[in-house]
């Protein structure tokens, strides 16, 4: 999860702890790229996800909102659509636990 890398982070540097501090931002940062590497959020090629969260991440990392979130079937995949004020952003969230309970 990026967030939570992100509040080690934060939380090590509080600490004093630069060494800690500089590990978990980074890997913050490369989780963020792991989901922003899977597609660019368009609905032919979204971004896919593992949690939740990690939408929310991406949005912030980007500078976008979501102002609506609705969950979109597709074929055999769910997908998270929210609408930000510059178009809308697609997750897959057909790994999710809430994705297979409905492809079943």
């Amino acid at each position: 999860s990026p967030a939570a890398h992100r509040l080690l982070a934060q939380a090590h540097a509080a600490l004093g702890d630069t060494t800690r501090s500089l590990r978990e931002a980074r890997t913050a940062r490369l989780a963020l790229d792991s989901v922003l590497g899977t597609g660019d959020g368009t609905v032919d090629r979204p971004w896919t996800v593992l949690h939740l969260a990690d939408e929310y991440d991406v949005l912030r990392d980007l500078g976008r909102r979501s102002t609506g979130q609705r969950l979109v079937r597709r074929e055999d995949r769910w997908f998270d659509v929210h609408d930000t004020a510059t178009g809308e952003a697609w997750f897959d969230v057909t790994a999710l636990p809430r994705g297979r309970a409905r492809t079943r």
